[in-house]
């Protein structure tokens, strides 16, 4: 990133033709809503204005991390995808609740880093091979909080493993890469929080300093 804005410009040429293909404009949902660079703010406004619904929202994330975290320039900056984020955005959409009783985070799709508990199918694994498919019972506090005011989890974040080192590399996620430049390190622990939400894959994204 530079002073001019939250979009620096990488600065080789694997940089260069990682950074068009992932800030290309195939960020449309619902009713020709981009969600490139789009804010809270934003995405509630095109909400209420019904060009968008929650699941369009999460299908159009989820479409993204399939097409450049895991092909393409593969940043490698997800662990694991909420397998429920769907059926939970419908449920926010089916409720039909008026902006005056949304939540602060009402239908905005969340990453946070996979050392946080939840209480649902993702696992929780610290990045570590020998940890892949724990589930746990209940929510961390900061993701209970988050869902009560709305948000949908939408994925886990790579990670230095078990949030020790500085590169943003674990044995079950990979090396993480740098969005905007594949050639330069992303840096840790929470490579994959930055990341993410450099790319476009969630609107906020959730690291530790451990």
């Amino acid at each position: 990133m530079n002073a001019s804005g939250r979009w620096g410009h990488p600065s080789t040429s694997s940089g260069w033709a990682a950074w068009r293909v992932a800030m290309s404009g195939d960020g449309q949902a619902g009713g020709g809503f981009d969600v490139m660079e789009a804010t809270i703010a934003d995405i509630h406004d095109a909400l209420e204005r019904g060009e968008i619904t929650c699941r369009e929202l999460v299908k159009t994330y989820i479409m993204r991390i399939s097409t450049y975290d895991k092909s393409g320039p593969a940043f490698n900056s997800i662990i694991s995808i909420n397998p429920d984020a769907l059926r939970l955005a419908e449920e926010l959409d089916g409720k039909k609740l008026p902006r005056s009783q949304w939540g602060a985070l009402h239908g905005i799709p969340v990453i946070i880093k996979d050392l946080m508990h939840t209480a649902d199918r993702m696992p929780t694994t610290g990045g570590n091979l020998t940890l892949n498919g724990m589930v746990t019972p209940d929510d961390a506090t900061i993701v209970e909080r988050m869902r009560d005011a709305g948000a949908i989890i939408l994925a886990k974040s790579n990670l230095d493993e078990m949030a020790r080192g500085i590169n943003g590399a674990s044995g079950l996620g990979g090396q993480t890469r740098n969005a905007y430049d594949t050639s330069v390190n992303p840096s840790g622990s929470s490579a994959g929080s930055g990341v993410s939400i450099a790319a476009n894959f969630g609107v906020v994204g959730i690291g530790t300093d451990t």
